[in-house]
């Protein structure tokens, strides 16, 4: 059941990316200052998401399960990041392919 909610989490942020997309096509003088806006969206995610992993660890004295919190956050950060680097260089026009 968890893997398919992630999976959904997945579907949805494609579907987000892909919505950005062609709004910033349609509409390219907004993509540089919304660009900035997202990566400064994104250090906040990523803020939040360390502050996550410092909770669940907090009240948890197993290594194990620090170690999985911080894996599980940076491969959060790490997924969002990269698709929104892939979503950046199709609308700055360099065009990479469909991952």
């Amino acid at each position: 059941m968890a893997e398919t909610e992630w999976n959904e989490v997945g579907e949805r942020f494609a579907d987000l990316g892909r919505r950005v997309q062609r709004h910033w096509e349609d509409e390219p003088g907004e993509s540089a200052g919304a660009q900035d806006e997202v990566h400064s969206a994104l250090d906040g995610l990523g803020d939040a998401l360390d502050r996550l992993a410092r909770a669940i660890t907090a009240g948890v004295n197993d290594p194990e399960v620090h170690e999985a919190a911080a894996s599980a956050t940076a491969g959060v950060i790490n997924a969002v990041s990269t698709s929104l680097g892939r979503l950046a260089t199709k609308v700055e026009g360099r065009g990479e392919p469909d991952a």
